[in-house]
């Protein structure tokens, strides 16, 4: 029989549950893909350019990915019925969530500024942000497992309309320069969406809806 101190904790359990490990390994080989191919030119289909291409460097292609493992790895064996655990869980969840995802920004920001300078370390820290963000959407809508569907679908679209004769467009949050203020802004949008997405779990949904039957009989007495 185990011992009171030798049974895992909540967080052991936790991560064992998910396929944190994994993704930390992914991660990590994915970081050192960056400098290692980063400066790769890759010719990418676009509408805005008279040859009908344009030039991607493969570091905003791995950032994506390294952007959205985070949240495959909400994914529960338990499903849905997780959410009858108790604000301890889902705090707990989103605790190895936040630490996963600042460290995999910073992993990722400190090796991009190593490897190309400052102004390419900014703009990916963007793209992260921006591609976090719409991951949590996408996971919190087709299922957690499926949080990488929404930014490989949604890249391509964006390089391919994108782009004009004059560069890229103020929504391209990937390829603006470091400090342009409207491509922020598309990135923070994206991250807020993703949070408030991420928050409404089951349990909230469920609650807000109480609430509004509540008010809605209140409003009819």
């Amino acid at each position: 029989m185990l011992r009171v101190s030798d049974e895992p904790s909540p967080l052991r359990l936790f991560i064992r549950s998910r396929r944190v490990p994994a993704g930390l390994i992914l991660t990590g080989i994915l970081c050192l893909l960056v400098p290692l191919i980063g400066h790769t030119v890759l010719p990418m289909p676009t509408s805005g350019t008279e040859s009908g291409t344009v030039a991607v460097p493969a570091w905003r292609l791995v950032a994506v990915a390294i952007a959205f493992v985070p949240a495959i790895c909400c994914q529960s064996p338990f499903g849905e019925g997780e959410a009858a655990c108790g604000h301890h869980w889902r705090r707990l969840r989103t605790l190895v969530l936040a630490v996963y995802s600042t460290g995999s920004a910073v992993l990722l920001t400190v090796i991009c500024w190593i490897a190309f300078g400052d102004a390419i370390a900014v703009a990916v820290l963007r793209g992260f942000i921006g591609w976090w963000g719409f991951s949590a959407l996408t996971g919190r809508l087709l299922g957690w497992r499926l949080a990488w569907a929404g930014p490989l679908a949604a890249l391509p679209l964006l390089i391919f309309w994108g782009f004009s004769l004059e560069g890229p467009r103020w929504w391209e949050f990937t390829a603006r320069p470091a400090g342009d203020g409207p491509a922020w802004a598309v990135a923070i949008a994206l991250l807020a969406v993703g949070v408030l997405a991420y928050e409404a779990d089951p349990w909230r949904r469920q609650q807000l809806r109480a609430v509004l039957r509540a008010v809605g009989r209140t409003t009819h007495q």
